[in-house]
């Protein structure tokens, strides 16, 4: 599998095009010559002085990827007639893979939307640290299996990204 297009999930409030999944995300559409999708949206409404204008930062990362020759997409509105998560899987199956970074916090986080996915998109999904700055590399692998027919689709599409150091098998009861 060629890596042809890549959906970024970017919570407003922790995206950041220098460093993290936002900078992952373009390093790796660029080297791959892939199209980059930005979702990104505020995941904490609830709370006084945690909203952030996710156009402005959408602009952001949009601005990087061109100055990376990365062809991007930005998607800073969903409906609401579902929830978030279900907004988030639907565009991951869309793409080859899913980046989404780990941090726990806020009412709905950048964790749960990871757990979500996992189980709900059935694509592959990287996961990256807040503070990841460098190159992007496959150093480990983490494989979810719960010998579902999601979860070998997922494989399927991911054997072109098990070229790391180190590949861990997680299996679910």
């Amino acid at each position: 599998m060629t890596i042809k297009s890549i959906f970024l999930f970017a919570p407003a409030a922790s995206a950041d095009p220098h460093c993290g999944p936002a900078a992952y995300a373009i390093e790796l559409a660029k080297a791959y010559a892939a199209n980059l999708t930005l979702f990104v949206v505020n995941l904490d409404v609830t709370t006084p002085g945690r909203y952030v204008d996710p156009v402005h930062v959408g602009e952001a990362i949009s601005a990087a990827a061109d100055a990376a020759d990365v062809k991007c997409v930005t998607i800073t509105e969903h409906s609401h007639s579902i929830g978030i998560n279900e907004v988030v899987a639907e565009h991951a199956r869309l793409h080859d893979v899913t980046i989404a970074g780990c941090s726990v916090d806020g009412i709905l986080s950048e964790k749960s939307m990871v757990e979500y996915l996992l189980f709900e998109s059935g694509r592959p999904i990287l996961i990256v640290p807040a503070e990841h700055r460098g190159p992007f590399r496959f150093n480990t692998v983490a494989i979810a299996w719960d010998n579902t027919s999601s979860a070998a689709r997922a494989l399927g599409d991911a054997t072109s990204l098990i070229g790391a150091e180190k590949v861990i098998f997680l299996s679910i009861d």
